[in-house]
C-alpha cells in the first residue's frame, strides 16, 4: 500500500506566491516516489505559478475557504478599499483573539472538517505547513483524537519571533501572549516539528527545553526538473553572485 501524505498548505500553485513553492516540490517527488498525496488550500485567483508542477498535481488538490476578510488580503489605494480595510478590520478583531492578520484565523470550521475527511480515508500522515499559523493551531485541536496519525508542522519562518512580517509588531500584549500559548501547544501536540533552517529550529528548541517532541531541519532544495541538462560554463573571475528569494 502506498503512502498516504495530506499536505496542508495556504499558500500552493494555482497560486503563483512564493510561499507554495516548497511543498509543491515535495509533493511532486513524493508522488514520483508511489506515494498517494493530496493537498489542502485556499482558493486563490493569482496568476499561475509552477505551471507544470501545477498540471502534475492539480487532480490531488482541494481548495476551500478560510473566510479572510478579503480587503484585508490588499493594498488599498483609494478611498473606498480604504473604508472597507478598515471596516474589515475591525471584523476581524472582533472575530479572534490571536492576530487578525493571519490569513488562516477564522478558517477552523471549513479545515477541520476536511482534514477529518481526508484522515477517514486513510491519510494518516498529516503535514501543515505554516505561516500562516493559525492552520496548525486548528489541527493542534483534533491531535490527541487520531493517535494513529502522524502529524508534522513544517516552519517556513519563525512565529511568535518574528520580527518582519505578519503584523506580530501591531499586536497587543494580551494578543502577542495568546499567539505564544498556541505556539506552545502545537509544538507540544504535534509529533514532529520541521524547520527550513538550524536557526529557526535550535530557537524553537531552546524556547521549549521540556517538550518531548522531535525537531528536524529540511532546508529549501532544488528541483532537477528546473535545471537544464546542458554544461553550463563559468568564468573564472573575482565576482560573487549572491541570490536570495524571501523576506528582506
Amino acid at each position: 500500500m502506498p503512502k498516504k501524505i495530506l499536505i496542508i498548505s495556504y499558500t500552493f500553485p494555482p497560486s503563483s506566491k512564493i510561499g507554495g513553492r516548497r511543498w509543491v516540490k515535495f509533493a511532486k517527488y513524493f508522488i514520483k516516489n508511489g506515494c498517494d498525496v493530496k493537498v489542502i488550500t485556499s482558493k486563490n485567483k493569482n496568476e499561475l505559478g509552477w505551471p507544470n508542477d501545477y498540471e502534475f498535481i492539480k487532480s490531488s488538490i482541494c481548495e476551500i475557504s478560510f473566510n479572510y476578510p478579503y480587503y484585508l488580503g490588499i493594498n488599498p489605494i483609494n478611498i473606498s478599499q480604504k473604508i472597507m480595510y478598515r471596516l474589515h478590520l475591525f471584523w476581524s478583531k472582533m472575530n479572534t483573539k490571536f492576530n487578525y492578520y493571519d490569513k488562516a484565523v477564522h478558517g477552523e470550521t471549513e479545515l477541520i472538517k476536511k482534514t477529518i475527511s481526508y484522515i477517514n480515508e486513510g491519510y494518516t500522515n498529516i503535514v501543515v505547513t505554516v505561516a500562516p499559523f493559525h492552520l496548525a493551531t486548528h489541527i493542534s485541536k483534533i491531535v490527541s483524537k487520531y493517535p494513529e496519525c502522524n502529524f508534522i508542522v513544517d516552519y517556513r519562518d519563525p512565529w511568535i519571533d518574528n520580527k518582519t512580517s505578519y503584523g506580530y509588531g501591531l499586536l497587543s500584549e494580551s494578543r502577542k501572549l495568546n499567539e505564544q500559548k498556541a505556539e506552545e501547544k502545537v509544538v507540544s501536540s504535534f509529533d514532529h516539528v520541521v524547520t527550513v533552517s538550524r536557526k529557526i529550529t535550535n530557537d524553537l528548541k531552546e524556547k521549549y527545553p521540556n517538550i518531548d517532541t522531535c525537531f528536524h531541519t529540511i532546508p529549501n532544495g532544488y528541483d532537477t526538473d528546473d535545471v537544464s541538462n546542458s554544461i553550463i560554463s563559468i568564468k573564472k573571475d573575482d565576482k560573487i553572485r549572491l541570490v536570495f528569494s524571501g523576506t528582506l
